[in-house]
């Protein structure tokens, strides 16, 4: 069964992988249109709400590194099937919740799945595509993630328009696109049988923590990723809510705004993947992204032209090429095992969230003490973060491309 896949058999799991994963986020970042709803229905406050969108954060805050450290002990396709047939059960709950508290548990328990599905990424890359290409892998992979988020981010609004506004009737709907994903992810993929795993390089019989002291990539580019995530997150919680009250297009409208940007992103990740001029020199990558991304999210705050939003929120989506350029530096350090690179990534991730979290938590807080607008602007600074990480990349000097993990 296996041979008469064929040799691309790999780069198909690695699509397939993309589009079920992207449900998931789909799934937690599209909160921002459905929190109108939520309020109205469970009488909550701006601080309540960015509690609520942050829940998922700080829970993978918590579990990041050992999340990952567990989930690589097994085998990437058995793991994520359990993963994405679980988050549709929770997206369920979310549609069920009679409280706030179980909209909480709902959350959190989606985040810890969406965390075990990490691990899978990393091996499930690791096993199937040629080291050389695992650049190229990362590329695609969040090519085709950030094209299906945005087309999530304009299906969500127009779900929800369908169901006259109920967001509970929107997410179960969810439920049911999820679980049709991981029903096709269990029939068509498979694990690569153990006889034709590759040989590892490097040494081994090592616990894969210790990469925690051995890089310091890890963190400089994990410093970097938590400015933008947020002020993504804050964004994508609050920014409909904001443009709602104050200009007043319909959530369909905001909805198109965030799919278009979502949307360029695929394109030009995939662009500056196959470029290798750019793609080779990340750190000035990371600061040019980084100050084109504030600049538009200002420009997100303070036009109040619909023309003007569609552009800066397609050059706002363009800016986010830099992520596989940034985690395939870690598939790259020297000498890097394969656990230890699920470990690294969750360093990462582990950052991205922590700034995922505190983005909507404090805007929401700033947010009820002053007003919205200026709890948007202030998270608007956060992107500059990674313009700073480039800056300390180059300084402190890169290290050179390391061996190759594995040559299937």
């Amino acid at each position: 069964m296996f041979s008469a896949r064929g040799k691309n058999y790999g780069w198909t799991l690695v699509g397939m992988f993309a589009v079920n994963y992207s449900m998931v986020v789909i799934a937690f970042e599209t909160l921002g249109f459905l929190l109108p709803g939520m309020a109205e229905d469970l009488d909550l406050s701006l601080t309540e709400q960015g509690w609520l969108s942050s829940s998922i954060m700080f829970s993978n805050l918590l579990f990041e590194v050992p999340s990952n450290w567990f989930f690589s002990r097994f085998r990437p396709w058995r793991s994520s099937v359990v993963s994405f047939a679980a988050a549709a059960l929770f997206v369920g709950l979310k549609g069920f919740a009679p409280t706030l508290l179980v909209l909480f548990i709902a959350r959190i328990g989606l985040g810890m799945i969406y965390l075990s599905t990490q691990a899978s990424r990393t091996i499930l890359l690791i096993h199937w595509i040629p080291s050389r290409q695992v650049g190229k892998a990362n590329g695609i992979m969040f090519s085709i993630l950030e094209t299906t988020i945005g087309f999530g981010f304009m299906l969500i609004p127009a779900i929800l328009w369908i169901a006259d506004g109920d967001w509970r009737k929107t997410l179960y709907i969810w439920a049911i696109v999820s679980a049709v994903g991981a029903f096709v992810w269990l029939l068509w993929g498979r694990d690569r049988p153990r006889e034709d795993l590759p040989q590892l390089s490097g040494t081994s019989g090592e616990t894969p923590i210790r990469v925690i002291w051995r890089y310091r990539e890890p963190w400089i580019l994990g410093f970097g990723v938590a400015g933008i995530t947020g002020a993504r997150s804050a964004f994508s919680t609050f920014w409909p809510t904001y443009l709602d009250e104050t200009h007043g297009p319909a959530l369909v409208t905001i909805g198109l705004i965030l799919g278009i940007g979502g949307l360029t992103k695929g394109p030009m990740i995939l662009g500056v993947t196959l470029t290798s001029s750019i793609a080779n020199r990340t750190p000035y990558l990371l600061v040019a992204c980084g100050l084109l991304m504030a600049a538009t999210s200002f420009g997100m705050v303070l036009s109040d032209s619909v023309g003007l939003l569609f552009l800066t929120g397609i050059v706002n989506g363009m800016t986010m090429c830099f992520i596989p350029a940034m985690i395939t530096t870690i598939y790259r350090l020297p000498g890097i095992q394969e656990r230890e690179v699920a470990v690294a990534v969750a360093i990462y991730f582990s950052c991205l969230w922590t700034g995922s979290a505190l983005g909507p938590t404090f805007t929401g807080i700033i947010g009820d003490a002053t007003d919205l607008r200026t709890g948007l602007l202030i998270a608007a600074f956060a992107p500059l973060t990674l313009s700073t990480a480039g800056v300390v990349l180059g300084l402190t000097g890169r290290r050179p491309p390391g061996p190759a993990l594995a040559t299937p």
